[in-house]
């Protein structure tokens, strides 16, 4: 289920349903996508320019996919795992709990405690601990788990939705996605823009980022794409010249308005590159299909009854991708401490920051990859055993099998 749990899914897939390899590689790509913000956000500092830290930024906005895609693909994972398994049975919502506990709840405790330390040191500790736990406030990434773990609470009611309407899927997908634009409009032209002034949104408004109703629509799509896998899947590789077009068109909305906010309406370049603006919504489906195609078209070009290239590699990064999203911040803290103190003023920002976001990347999957294998330690990145070290290839599945 996504960067957070995608060891787990697959083996509850292997007892269940046939394994999804079109994951492993949109959790690669979630992976670095969420690598790659942070480092653009966070080697902004580098530019001395107006000009640079504003192409920067729309770098940054460029990117903002990827929390989505990891939503949508958490959703595609539970479903298509507990959607048929528990079909004419009660869901299991303690031994639910009691798997998923271990692979959430405790790596999710102990780095937020951590960060907690590393952020905001002791004073106070316990009292801010606390509140960090329960708002996922540790660190600027933890939000993620606060999401993830709310769309498990509402996992049973959303699956009995499916079995109820599941049948009208383009008429769930409207929905959602009308209220998800309508959503966004008032919140981006109303509350963010001119704000309401009232106890319950002063009091609400920090945490509406990491609050699931902004975000609903694609929990539903990943739904739906666990239902009709194959249908989508043959939906994405037929029309994939339609889904550049409309990648390519929603990107181009998306910088000219950014343009328009900073330059024309004089706004700040937080408010021009926010993630929860109308546009981006257009800009992000737009993304998220790209993505979905190219790892459809992954699968497709593998010869018949053989696993596609680099599958092995992709898969062991999706397993390695919970750790990867866990421990990048850690080491990109470590880079601006010790690294990024010490380049030269008139070396290229460019190169400066493509050179960070290797070096964090490759760094945190190295680790991320130590702790799989390693006894005890594992648990830190949500696995309660440690994985092989070597095993056999992934085989191949006909694609006849691959359907939910």
């Amino acid at each position: 289920m996504t960067i957070l749990k995608g060891h787990i899914v697959q083996r509850e897939q292997t007892k269940r349903q046939p394994h999804v390899r079109e994951l492993d590689l949109l959790r690669l790509c979630t992976a670095s996508s969420v690598v790659t913000i942070h480092v653009l956000s966070f080697t902004a500092v580098l530019n001395h320019a107006e000009w640079g830290v504003q192409l920067q930024n729309a770098f940054v906005t460029a990117l903002h996919y990827s929390r989505e895609i990891f939503l949508f693909v958490t959703a595609f994972a539970l479903v298509y795992v507990y959607y048929h398994a528990y079909e004419n049975r009660p869901f299991p919502l303690k031994k639910f709990w009691m798997k998923r506990g271990m692979g959430i709840l405790l790596p999710y405790t102990i780095w937020s405690l951590f960060y907690t330390w590393l952020g905001q040191g002791t004073d106070n500790y316990l009292q801010k601990a606390l509140y960090n736990l329960l708002t996922g406030s540790g660190f600027y990434h933890l939000y993620y788990i606060i999401l993830t773990l709310q769309f498990y609470l509402l996992l049973p009611l959303f699956l009995l939705f499916l079995r109820r309407f599941g049948r009208h899927p383009w008429k769930i997908l409207a929905v959602s996605f009308t209220f998800q634009i309508v959503l966004l409009v008032f919140d981006y032209y109303i509350m963010q823009h001119d704000g309401i002034s009232s106890p319950f949104w002063d009091a609400i408004g920090p945490y509406k980022a990491r609050f699931f109703l902004f975000y609903q629509f694609y929990f539903v799509l990943g739904g739906i794409t666990a239902l009709y896998f194959r249908q989508m899947r043959d939906f994405v590789l037929k029309h994939s010249r339609l889904i550049t077009g409309c990648l390519i068109g929603t990107l181009a909305l998306l910088w000219a308005h950014y343009v328009l906010q900073i330059h024309v309406f004089g706004k700040s370049i937080n408010y021009a590159s926010s993630v929860l603006q109308p546009l981006m919504a257009l800009y992000v489906t737009a993304a998220l299909l790209f993505a979905f195609w190219l790892a459809c078209r992954w699968v497709q070009k593998s010869p018949p009854g053989q696993p596609p290239k680099g599958a092995n590699f992709v898969h062991l990064i999706a397993k390695s991708s919970f750790g990867i999203y866990l421990l990048h911040p850690l080491v990109l803290n470590e880079v601006q401490r010790w690294i990024m103190p010490y380049i030269p003023a008139d070396f290229p920002v460019a190169i400066s920051v493509i050179l960070i976001g290797i070096f964090t990347l490759c760094t945190s999957t190295a680790l991320s990859i130590l702790l799989l294998h390693t006894p005890l330690a594992c648990r830190l990145i949500g696995r309660d055993t440690p994985a092989p070290r070597s095993g056999k290839a992934i085989q191949a599945v006909p694609a006849s099998q691959r359907s939910a």
